[in-house]
């Protein structure tokens, strides 16, 4: 067996996976029979980490916007139900007023003509 010695000083390489540094290595000549001496840097985590870590930012910033055009509905209602209240009340105070205009009204006639026909008896 021949022996093949290599030495990389300040040799980066940069890899995405075991595989790709494999092929790399190959590509200097490393086999499974090479003694090698490696320093490692890691520079990045796990795309799929980062996926669920956007995501959940994503569903949490969801959740806020929801949570507050729940708040905003409710201020909403609240409001809608304020000004039917007052509405309701004012038009209970006007019902009120007319009932009493009529009453008068049908008072003032009803006496007017009890006055005419004494009169005219």
């Amino acid at each position: 067996m021949k022996k093949v010695t290599h030495r990389l000083v300040e040799e980066h390489i940069q890899a995405n996976s075991f595989n790709d540094l494999k092929n790399k290595l190959a590509a200097f000549g490393v086999n499974s029979d090479s003694m090698v001496n490696l320093s490692v840097d890691v520079s990045a985590i796990n795309h799929e980490t980062v996926h669920y870590q956007k995501t959940i930012r994503r569903l949490r910033r969801q959740v806020r916007h929801l949570k507050r055009l729940i708040k905003s509905k409710d201020r909403l209602n609240f409001a809608q139900e304020e000004f039917y209240k007052c509405m309701l009340d004012e038009c209970n105070k006007r019902e009120e007023a007319d009932k009493k205009k009529s009453t008068e009204f049908f008072t003032k006639c009803l006496l007017n003509a009890l006055y005419t026909a004494q009169n005219t008896v």
